[in-house]
C-alpha cells in the first residue's frame, strides 16, 4: 500500500474538488441570474427604439417562448428565431433584438461607444446578418432582417 495516499491527502482533494463545483455552480447561477435581468430590462423597455417598429413588421410574429435560445450563438438564434417567421417578411431588428433577448440568447457583452445598449444590440444584430449576407438578408435604412428564400428549408 505504498502507492496509496494518506487520508488527509485524499479528504483534501475531495474538498478542493467540492469547492470547485460549488464555483462552477455560482458562475452559473450568476449568469442566469444576469440572463433573467436582462430579459426583465427588456420587457420593461416602454420609450425606447421599440416605439419606432414599423406597425407591418409587429404583427403576426409568433411569441418567443422563454429560454427558448438559450446556450444559443446570436447566429444560430436569429436564423432559427427568422425560419420559425419567414412567411413574414422583413422584420424590425427591435422586435429581433427583444425577442432573442426573452429568449436567453446574449446578444453582447459590452456596448459600442457612444451608444445605448438596445442601440448596440441592434446594431450587432445587422452585422450579424450582413456577416452571414448568404442566408440573411437585411436593410440598414427600414433596420430589418430576413431570412433569404433559399435558407428557409
Amino acid at each position: 500500500m505504498a502507492n496509496q495516499q494518506p487520508l488527509d491527502d485524499v479528504l483534501q482533494s475531495t474538498v478542493d474538488s467540492l469547492r470547485n463545483k460549488q464555483a462552477a455552480i455560482k458562475e452559473e447561477c450568476r449568469a442566469q441570474v444576469a440572463r433573467l435581468e436582462r430579459m426583465i430590462q427588456v420587457l420593461l423597455e416602454g420609450d425606447d427604439s421599440s416605439a419606432q417598429v414599423p406597425a407591418a413588421s409587429s404583427n403576426k410574429v409568433p411569441p418567443v417562448r422563454p429560454g427558448q435560445f438559450n446556450g444559443m450563438e446570436k447566429f444560430a438564434a436569429l436564423f432559427e428565431y427568422l425560419r420559425e417567421r419567414s412567411g413574414l417578411g422583413p422584420i424590425h431588428v427591435s422586435k429581433i433584438r427583444k425577442d432573442l433577448l426573452a429568449g436567453g440568447v446574449t446578444l453582447s457583452e459590452s456596448v459600442r461607444r457612444g451608444m445605448s445598449r438596445a442601440k448596440s444590440e441592434e446594431a450587432t444584430l445587422l452585422t450579424t446578418a450582413h456577416n452571414h449576407s448568404e442566408v440573411l438578408g437585411r436593410d440598414k435604412k427600414t433596420r430589418t432582417i430576413w431570412l433569404k428564400s433559399a435558407a428557409r428549408h
